[in-house]
C-alpha cells in the first residue's frame, strides 16, 4: 500500500515500481512482477536488479530471445559484479540451450572474471566444454572450481558434471563411482534463477539419492 501510494505520487520514479515488483515476485504474481521490473527500467535504464529479475522472468516464460537482447547493456556496461556474472550465467545458459556453445562459453567467461573465487563461471564454462566435447578440458576446469568449494558435496554440480566428463571419455569405472557420490539437487540453477524462480527446485541429480542427508541432520 506505502508504494502504491509512492508510485500515485510520482509515477515517474523508478524505486517504487522496483520495489513493488519484487513484492509480486515473492508472491509468485509472476505478470504483475514482470509489469513493474519493466516500468522500473522505463525510467531507470540502469536499475542493474529489476534487468536481471526481468530477464529471468521473460527466461522463464520462454521468451529466451528478448532475455538475452535485455541482458546486453547489464553485461556490457553493468557495475555491480554480482548481478552482471549472474546475468552473464543466465545468458549463457540460454545460448546453450539455442546451441550456440561459443557465445555461452564467452558469457561464462564474463562470470568467471567477475566472479573469480566463486565456483558458478566454472561451473557454467564446464558445462560448455562439456557440450563442445572437450571431456579433459571440462574435468580440468572443474578442478578449478572444486578449490572455491569448502566441502563438494555442497556442490554436487561438479560430481554430476565430472561423471558425465568421464563418460564422454569412456571411462565407464570413474563415471560410476563419481556418480554415485551425487546427493541432493543442483546449486547452479538457484544461482542463475534465483530461489523463487528455480526451473530446478528440488528434483535430484542421483535419483538413488534424492537427499543431502546433511540438511535432514541439521534441521
Amino acid at each position: 500500500l506505502d508504494l502504491e501510494h509512492a508510485i500515485n505520487i510520482d509515477d515517474q520514479e523508478a524505486e517504487p515500481f522496483a520495489l513493488r515488483g519484487k513484492i509480486f515476485l515473492k508472491r509468485g504474481e509472476m505478470e504483475q512482477a514482470s509489469r513493474d521490473f519493466a516500468y522500473a527500467l522505463e525510467s531507470d535504464p540502469g536499475d542493474e536488479e529489476s534487468r536481471l529479475h526481468l530477464a529471468r522472468l521473460l527466461a522463464r516464460g520462454g521468451a529466451s530471445a528478448d532475455a538475452m537482447e535485455l541482458l546486453g547493456p547489464l553485461l556490457e556496461y553493468g557495475e555491480n559484479d554480482d548481478i552482471v556474472a549472474t546475468g552473464a550465467l543466465l545468458r549463457s545458459q540460454l545460448s546453450m540451450t539455442l546451441g550456440s556453445t561459443e557465445a555461452a562459453a564467452q558469457d561464462a567467461q564474463i562470470a568467471i572474471d567477475r566472479w573469480p573465487k566463486q565456483p558458478w563461471g566454472y561451473l557454467q564454462m564446464a558445462a560448455c566444454q562439456l557440450a563442445s566435447m572437450q571431456g579433459e578440458e571440462t574435468l580440468k576446469t572443474l578442478k578449478t572450481a572444486e578449490q572455491f568449494v569448502k566441502n563438494i558435496k555442497d556442490v554436487p554440480d561438479i560430481m554430476a558434471l565430472r561423471a558425465s566428463a568421464y563418460e564422454q571419455l569412456e571411462r565407464d569405472d570413474q563415471a560410476r563411482r563419481e556418480r554415485a557420490k551425487v546427493e541432493g539437487s543442483a546449486r547452479l540453477p538457484a544461482i542463475v534463477y534465483g530461489t523463487i524462480l528455480n526451473p530446478a527446485q528440488n528434483v535430484p541429480i542421483n535419483p538413488n539419492k534424492p537427499v543431502d542427508i546433511r540438511a535432514i541432520l541439521a534441521d
